[in-house]
């Protein structure tokens, strides 16, 4: 007789084993353990916990999808550090754009000071990255601001050798520095020596129209295009409103400053013409948009011109 086999099947609850289980959610995110992080916010871990500097886990964050995890369960958009610093100072300073971006969505001040004085704008300023300055100008963020010794954005740029930033920022609306006693004598003087310096500080601020396109606030250059601002204003550079708008390869205000009679074969500096720049930058669609409006404007010229002559009898 055979005797019939059982087989016994054992399951196991499978989960994730850690060395140390005293870790706390802002030790987990320090060490990079975002499961951990993740495992530990889904059992109310506290989201605001600090660490002996104030430091919360959103100061720290690095991974994107865990920082939008931390702030939809509840963390402290501008918290404070002991240095008065708040996440977005944070995460301007180690050039996390995406985070920075988060944050600001989620209702970061702009122009929150740390003990220093120093806003996100400096931070930004002094790493030279211009994505960052000009993602917290278009949200609000004061191109002017001075921390405690005086120093704006545009003067923390120069003292850090960014030029082409510290240009920006004046393009941006930024002032001549005023506060030059923010520097030793010997530091002002070797920056008012340097020739690309000079040339910065003696660059006059945008005309409204172009300075609203270059910082990407289109809803103000509409309603000054149809206000009646100048459509063909330049910079100091040459580049009119167009030279910009496409530029930022912006349908809708190209197509309005056609419309208002932005002239396309005005030269910059660099002898470009706003085709010339839609031809640089290399993008199919928004070229053929723009070549199709051209079209049709001409089209139109002609029939007007057309419809004149019949009425006059030519």
């Amino acid at each position: 007789m055979l005797r019939s086999k059982k087989i016994i099947y054992f399951f196991f609850l499978v989960v994730p084993l850690y060395a140390d289980e005293s870790l706390s959610l802002f030790d987990a995110i320090v060490r990079g353990e975002v499961a951990l992080a993740n495992y530990m916010i889904k059992k109310r871990a506290d989201v605001n916990v600090t660490n002996e500097d104030g430091m919360t886990p959103l100061h720290f964050v690095w991974d994107f999808s865990l920082a939008k995890t931390l702030i939809i369960n509840g963390a402290k958009i501008n918290a404070r550090n002991n240095q008065g610093s708040s996440p977005l100072h944070w995460a301007v300073s180690r050039n996390l754009v995406n985070i920075a971006r988060l944050l600001i969505e989620y209702g970061a001040d702009m122009n929150m000071a740390d003990v220093n004085g120093q806003t996100p704008l400096h931070f930004a300023a002094r790493n030279g990255n211009n994505v960052l300055i000009l993602l917290l100008i278009k949200n609000g963020a004061d191109v002017n601001a001075t921390d405690k010794l005086g120093s704006t954005p545009l003067l923390t740029a120069l003292s850090f050798g960014h030029q082409k930033s510290s240009r920006f920022l004046t393009m941006a609306g930024a002032s001549e520095i005023s506060n030059a006693e923010a520097l030793a004598p010997s530091s002002f003087a070797s920056l008012t020596r340097n020739p690309e310096v000079v040339q910065i500080l003696e660059t006059k601020r945008l005309e409204p129209l172009i300075r609203a396109i270059f910082i990407e606030n289109f809803a103000e250059a509409e309603k000054l295009i149809r206000s009646g601002a100048d459509v063909n204003i330049s910079d100091i550079n040459g580049n009119t409103a167009l030279h910009w708008a496409f530029t930022k390869k912006n349908r809708y205000l190209s197509k309005l400053l056609l419309d208002k009679g932005a002239d396309i074969s005005s030269f910059n500096h660099n002898g470009q013409t706003p085709l010339d720049v839609l031809k640089a930058l290399k993008e199919p669609s928004f070229e053929k948009y723009i070549h199709t409006l051209i079209s049709n404007k001409t089209k139109l010229v002609k029939m007007e011109i057309v419809e004149t002559k019949e009425e006059y009898g030519e």
